[in-house]
């Protein structure tokens, strides 16, 4: 994997789990704009992977939809192949 490949998975991985908590969480990318502070057009190119967030971003995003960082190293390992996926 080349090193452009490698950070494309991990801005997809982030954006897929960070979109998926927001979800869970039942906020629209606005409302979670406002609880952190940041903007709707920014909250859509993190979920759609256009944006590298920082570590402390996401941490924060993640928080702020009732979930955590580990949720979202979790999704960028198995989408790395870092850990096996479970059976289908």
């Amino acid at each position: 994997m080349s090193p452009s490949e490698f950070q494309h998975a991990i801005r997809t991985a982030t954006g897929r789990e960070l979109r998926r908590l927001r979800h869970r969480a039942g906020l629209t990318a606005a409302e979670l704009a406002d609880l952190l502070g940041s903007h709707r057009p920014i909250i859509s190119r993190i979920e759609r992977g256009t944006h590298t967030t920082k570590v402390d971003t996401a941490a924060r995003f993640a928080r702020a939809c009732g979930g955590g960082l580990g949720h979202v190293l979790l999704a960028i390992d198995l989408e790395l192949g870092a850990l096996p996926r479970a059976p289908s």
